[in-house]
């Protein structure tokens, strides 16, 4: 995720994309030896209405058209025009083993294919929830476990009051928001469903996360 309370990320929405754009979803997904499904939107498949199957314009890596954002957002070549240096990016993760070392060096390798250095940190889980909690990271991977299977429970992690709590970015987008207020009270229906799938297409087009993958269980 990219934290809405850090000014990079909150006010520079191509940078989001570019970002976003770089990410190699592919070499994630080999990784993850069939264990993993990728995604393309906020709502998992077993949700029903509202799971996006299709990529979007921002869930396919295309590293020319990152490098083009990337001068969008004020940072042509990965390069800070204040300090004259790659722009460098913290990377906070809940943990130090492995999986967090070889998923820290992924994103490394991804996003020095547009200039950007990324400076990782390891913390214990207690530690990171805290810097979550306080808005002390800029980009952080996390995963979330649907409490009950609607789109409506994944979608809460993008409506601005719930940030703090669910909503770990603290996304705060008004077109969001409205939306949300909208089909939180609706009941079944295939009015709900095009809701939903308006709302998950609203919430990708504006890269509040790389969309990584959905979990597979046998």
């Amino acid at each position: 995720g990219f934290s809405f309370a850090d000014p990079l990320f909150g006010k520079n929405e191509n940078l989001r994309k570019a970002i976003s754009l770089a990410f190699n979803r592919d070499v994630r997904i080999e990784y993850g030896a069939g264990k993993l499904h990728p995604a393309h939107g906020p709502v998992p498949p077993d949700a029903g209405a509202g799971y996006l199957a299709k990529p979007g314009a921002y869930t396919q890596r295309n590293i020319p058209l990152a490098k083009e954002y990337m001068k969008k957002a004020g940072f042509p070549g990965g390069i800070d025009p204040r300090t004259g240096k790659p722009l460098e990016i913290t990377f906070d993760q809940a943990g130090s083993d492995t999986f967090y070392l070889q998923t820290a060096e992924l994103l490394a390798i991804d996003l020095a294919e547009i200039g950007i250095k990324v400076k990782p940190e390891f913390n214990n889980r207690a530690r990171f929830l805290q810097k979550l909690a306080n808005n002390q990271v800029q980009m952080f991977r996390l995963s979330w476990t649907g409490d009950y299977p609607d789109a409506e429970n994944f979608l809460q992690l993008f409506y601005g009051p719930n940030s703090g709590a669910s909503n770990r970015v603290s996304c705060d987008l008004q077109e969001i928001n409205q939306m949300y207020d909208k089909i939180k009270t609706m009941q079944p229906s295939a009015e709900r469903d095009q809701a939903y799938e308006d709302m998950a297409e609203l919430i990708r087009s504006k890269c509040p996360w790389i969309f990584e993958s959905y979990t597979v269980s046998f």
